[in-house]
């Protein structure tokens, strides 16, 4: 799980609260990017352009992207569909 401030992890401070804190984990990385390689969905609810082509390439072969952000997805379509 991640959010705007990167990798939902145990002992991070920035931006948690006790429902989020039930899905912190064990683990070094840190941001999107570190978590994202062989990802075989992105489920994204948070700010526009977070997801760059260069994240989605590192994904699992033809990857499910909800980018749902709104008004702004956190990658276009086109985007995508370029990598």
């Amino acid at each position: 799980v991640t959010d705007l401030a990167g990798v939902v992890y145990e002992g991070r401070t920035e931006l948690m609260d006790p429902d989020k804190a039930r899905f912190a984990q064990r683990t070094e990385a840190r941001t999107l990017a570190e978590v994202i390689e062989e990802a075989d969905v992105f489920l994204g609810l948070s700010a526009g352009g977070v997801l760059k082509p260069e994240m989605v390439a590192r994904m699992a072969p033809r990857p499910l992207i909800l980018a749902l952000a709104n008004p702004t997805p956190e990658i276009l379509p086109e985007e995508v569909r370029a990598v």
